[in-house]
């Protein structure tokens, strides 16, 4: 992890030097900003705006949840598991996640 924040930090110094400063006024500056609604309206328009989106997520996550739950209940996990453990040899993986990788 340290050797990532490391990378990251030269490349971000090396790109400060490195790179030539732009001209902050490109573009069209002469665009009229909008006014920002209020939080309460801007929270109504987004819930608004993904409630489609909501939806098709909760149609899919509540019964795949469901269906988890039940099989755990059962035991298939575990039975996944010990039909599988003769694997474990080939993959630095635990026993006991194996059946719910293969799941």
């Amino acid at each position: 992890m340290l050797v990532g924040l490391i990378k990251t930090s030269l490349i971000m110094l090396a790109g400060r030097f490195l790179l030539v400063k732009k001209n902050s006024n490109c573009g069209n500056t002469n665009i009229p900003k909008e006014k920002r609604p209020p939080l309460k309206a801007a929270i109504k328009m987004s819930l608004q705006a993904s409630k489609g989106t909501i939806k098709r997520i909760l149609m899919m996550t509540i019964p795949i949840t469901f269906i988890i739950f039940i099989l755990l209940t059962i035991g298939v996990f575990e039975t996944l598991a010990s039909y599988l453990s003769g694997i474990g040899t080939y993959f630095p993986i635990p026993p006991e996640d194996i059946g719910i990788i293969a799941a």
